[in-house]
């Protein structure tokens, strides 16, 4: 994964667990042009630069994001100012912030539904969010079922909708139970 580039910057810094956000766009800003990553073993994002020759990213700047998951601390530099541009990385983490806000999954499973949609690999999604492949697998799982029982409710709320106060328990793909 490490060779995936994206804005000239390396998708994923293996030695220093840093993962690339984004970049900041904003011409006004003394920081145009620079990379953001989210360094797990300092729980946090960060915009500095990138040095190819050495492979190294350098943090100059904490933008003034307090703590929280991966895909808040991405929400609030999406949305803060100076201007930016998120990399693939950044949108699927930003998308998973939107799902974990509407309150039916836990943050986890928000992150890998969305990396998952995104189309990243299982090993993928596990460096990413630096967890084993398994919990990658488990949190797919919990996630997924919740979609689809979300989806399931809709359903059964649109039904009410459409027939009124008629029985939707009675399907038409289904016999009524012989009354003999």
């Amino acid at each position: 994964m490490s060779e995936y580039e994206e804005f000239e910057f390396p998708m994923y810094i293996q030695d220093q667990q840093a993962v690339f956000i984004g970049r900041v766009t904003d011409e006004e800003s003394e920081m145009e042009g620079m990379p953001a990553y989210y360094i797990h073993w300092r729980g946090g994002l960060f915009v500095g630069t990138y040095n190819e020759k050495d492979e190294r990213f350098s943090p100059r700047y904490s933008p003034n994001i307090e703590g929280g998951a991966m895909s808040e601390q991405v929400h609030e530099f999406k949305t803060s100012t100076p201007e930016v541009e998120l990399s693939r990385v950044g949108r699927a983490l930003h998308n998973a912030w939107s799902l974990h806000e509407s309150g039916m999954i836990g943050v986890k499973q928000a992150h890998v539904l969305a990396l998952h949609r995104a189309g990243f690999s299982r090993s993928e999604i596990a460096q990413i969010l630096n967890i084993e492949p398994s919990t990658v697998d488990s949190h797919r799982y919990d996630a997924t079922g919740k979609a689809d029982a979300a989806k399931t409710f809709v359903a059964r709320v649109k039904e009410i909708e459409e027939k009124g106060d008629a029985d939707i328990t009675q399907r038409e793909d289904e016999t009524a139970p012989n009354t003999h």
